[in-house]
């Protein structure tokens, strides 16, 4: 576990840090936020949470926070989620109908889980490959979004949710 941990965390840094190199060119700003709702497998259990859209780290590669909170009758789960998201389409346009992205980060997961702490499970850092599709419509635009992930805490999840922009 604290060896797939360590693997997982230096991947990550790696990654983050050869995306983040062009940053400097850009301004990171903040974009607007949303809210989201879904479900998890691997364990099932219902999650719900807001993200932060903080502007262009590159070319198209836009830096999404997410903070969701997952429950279920023995398992309490906190997850801060740190995707750099690649858009197709014209990213500046509000007039396109639909706008793709894929991309991949790291979750951090905080776990309350019966048995978790014997464990020394309580905290885990992982992987994560993030898709969706959202649909324009102005300053508001609702989005369907998936993702997987190798951690203890789940596999794959399915959100719903709007984003609110700031202009």
């Amino acid at each position: 576990m604290l060896r797939r941990t360590a693997v997982s965390l230096l991947v990550t840094s790696f990654g983050w840090a050869a995306l983040c190199a062009p940053a400097t060119a850009r301004d990171l700003d903040y974009q607007g936020w949303g809210a989201r709702v879904g479900a998890t497998s691997s364990p099932g259990m219902p999650v719900l949470g807001a993200h932060f859209d903080l502007g262009e780290v590159a070319d198209r590669i836009h830096l999404v926070p997410a903070l969701e909170l997952g429950l279920r009758s023995d398992t309490t789960v906190l997850t801060l989620v740190l995707p750099l998201l690649y858009v197709w389409g014209d990213t500046d346009a509000l007039s396109d109908n639909a706008r793709f992205y894929v991309g991949g980060g790291a979750v951090l997961n905080a776990l309350d889980a019966e048995g978790s702490r014997a464990r020394g499970e309580d905290f885990e850092v992982a992987p994560v490959i993030v898709f969706g599709l959202e649909v324009r419509g102005g300053l508001e635009s609702p989005f369907l979004e998936g993702s997987f992930s190798t951690g203890d805490a789940y596999s794959r999840k399915l959100v719903i949710g709007w984003r609110f922009r700031r202009y």
